[in-house]
């Protein structure tokens, strides 16, 4: 069933990176959207946007906002996202879905799509088996796994979509801004010199896009409950060349990752010691071992593709508004 025109749906997290893009979308796309997040909002919302300062684990809050508004479609992105933390800092991910999941469990009639995680899934050079196949590897992949599960467990599947995304950036994202963008433009880049190595980028407009437009679709007629919301594969240096060309400076070195990983334990030590590093163990793990997705499920449902040197322009000229 296709979510009409004009109709209310629900983003949570909508004052985020990927849930600002996604809303504008949704708004452009003639729905009305009320907007749930813990940040605080701004004192002039556009038109057909409704802004709630709330935590999803507020009952009483939440269920007088479902119970306001005829809601066609629940765009779950609220999560803390932070990395490297322990288990205990993450339990409001997974108290905030089994919040989300008594909300809708007596409304089926509310489509529900949740954002989790690539990092469910982090086998080196293996795509999961199923859409269940769970490996995290640290505590935030292990709490977006036990929602993943909640849901599972309180929903009808005919109700709810998954979907993960893969290494998001584009305008919006500070620390992509400050991290990748910012070693470009210093020259102190350091990419892996494997030919085999890609990684499935994802473009925040892409990501809105393929969200909305599987929240057009019937769920139930669906092959999977899972799907990944990224770009097919391409190198980190195709990447970055990209990034470099729209921002007219910048450099990066193509080095052994087994270089690129003694620098990470390196950065870790400096990091125990109060140091500054210009690259620790987690990030030197990400950019030299491939952590394959499934693309091609996506991209054979939905038509949103990236034109990567397009949205590259329009990262560099956010990023040099911004920094």
């Amino acid at each position: 069933m296709q979510i009409p025109e004009n109709a209310w749906v629900m983003v949570t997290g909508g004052r985020g990176f990927i849930g600002t893009h996604l809303v504008r979308l949704l708004l452009e796309k003639g729905l009305r959207v009320v907007s749930v997040d813990t940040v605080e909002p701004s004192s002039s919302p556009p038109e057909g946007l409704t802004d709630v300062q709330c935590d999803l684990r507020d009952r009483a809050r939440m269920e007088a906002v479902f119970a306001a508004h005829p809601f066609a479609c629940v765009y779950d992105l609220a999560s803390f996202t932070e990395v490297d933390l322990d288990r205990a800092a993450y339990r409001r991910n997974v108290e905030a879905t089994e919040a989300m999941v008594s909300y809708l469990a007596p409304r089926p009639q509310i489509k529900y799509i949740f954002f989790s995680t690539q990092f469910v899934h982090r086998v080196a050079e293996t795509l999961p088996a199923s859409d269940t196949d769970y490996h995290p590897v640290e505590a935030y992949g292990e709490s977006k796994v036990l929602s993943e599960k909640t849901i599972y467990a309180g929903l009808p599947k005919e109700q709810f979509l998954i979907l993960r995304p893969s290494y998001i950036w584009g305008p919006g994202l500070h620390r992509f801004r400050d991290g990748l963008l910012k070693n470009l433009r210093k020259g102190r880049m350091l990419v892996s010199n494997s030919r085999a190595l890609k990684r499935s980028y994802g473009y925040v407009e892409t990501v809105a896009c393929q969200a909305y437009c599987f929240s057009q679709l019937d769920f139930a007629a669906l092959p999977h409950k899972v799907y990944y919301v990224t770009d097919p594969p391409i190198a980190l240096s195709e990447f970055c060349d990209y990034l470099t060309s729209a921002m007219g400076e910048g450099r990066y070195h193509k080095v052994p990752s087994r270089l690129i990983r003694l620098l990470g334990v390196a950065g870790n030590a400096m990091k125990k010691l109060g140091l500054p590093a210009p690259i620790n163990g987690t990030q030197a793990r990400e950019t030299t071992t491939a952590f394959p997705v499934p693309t091609s499920r996506t991209t054979d449902l939905v038509p949103c593709r990236t034109d990567y040197a397009s949205a590259a322009k329009k990262t560099a000229a956010w990023a040099g508004e911004t920094r």
